[in-house]
């Protein structure tokens, strides 16, 4: 893969990450501990070595935003819970897929 002109090797993949409930202080449906985590996967060797280092540089793809929000419509338009703000879902769904369209980069860095 390259990435800003580098070439790097793709050692192994997480096909995806759950962003439990837990990971806001008050979650989706208004509930929750006052965790602030990101769990991603299960502990185990092949995870302990590849997220070793947790000072790491990070990126998402644009378009695998785009795909989250493509797959996730129905739940904007139709929504099966009571989320804490249910009667405004479409028009932030709107929104957020327009602040993904507006972002100049293909490459969304963050950092761990």
């Amino acid at each position: 893969m390259k990435i800003n002109g580098k070439e790097y090797e793709i050692l192994d993949t997480l096909e995806s990450a759950t962003l439990a409930d837990s990971f806001l202080k008050e979650n989706k449906i208004g509930k929750g501990h006052g965790e602030a985590k990101l769990y991603v996967g299960n502990v185990g060797e092949k995870i302990d070595t590849f997220f070793d280092d947790f000072d790491m540089n990070c990126f998402f793809y644009k378009r695998d935003f785009k795909t989250y929000l493509e797959d996730a419509k129905q739940e904007y338009y139709e929504p099966q819970q009571q989320y804490v703000r249910i009667s405004d879902m479409e028009e932030r769904y709107i929104k957020y897929c327009k602040e993904i369209d507006e972002l100049e980069d293909d490459i969304l860095k963050f950092n761990i």
